[in-house]
């Protein structure tokens, strides 16, 4: 009989329970689950803060980009592009610091 495989909400929300159950303390938990304590009271603050759906995985993207230019900028870029098609990014940086500074 093969092992039954349960998804990550699922044995995140498992060790949440049977910790507040008080059956189990925290590090007897992490060790069955191989997780740090840290981990695992990070799991029970988000899942007490924000219920089951709390227990997903957090998107890993970056939530700002440092090298993002404003919109406006953008939309004087592609002005420039069209206008002068054979034109480089050197050239075009020059011109819209000269024009736009």
């Amino acid at each position: 009989m093969p092992w039954k495989e349960h998804g990550v909400m699922e044995e995140r929300f498992r060790l949440v329970e049977e910790w507040k159950s008080g059956d189990w303390s925290m590090a007897e938990l992490c060790r069955f689950y191989g997780v740090t304590r840290v981990t695992g009271y990070k799991w029970v603050e988000r899942y007490e803060s924000g219920g089951m759906e709390a227990l997903r995985d957090l998107s890993r993207a970056p939530k700002r980009h440092p090298n993002e230019v404003g919109e406006e900028m953008e939309d004087l870029v592609i002005a420039e592009r069209e206008k002068h098609p054979s034109w480089g990014a050197p050239k075009i940086r020059a011109r819209l610091s000269r024009e736009h500074p």
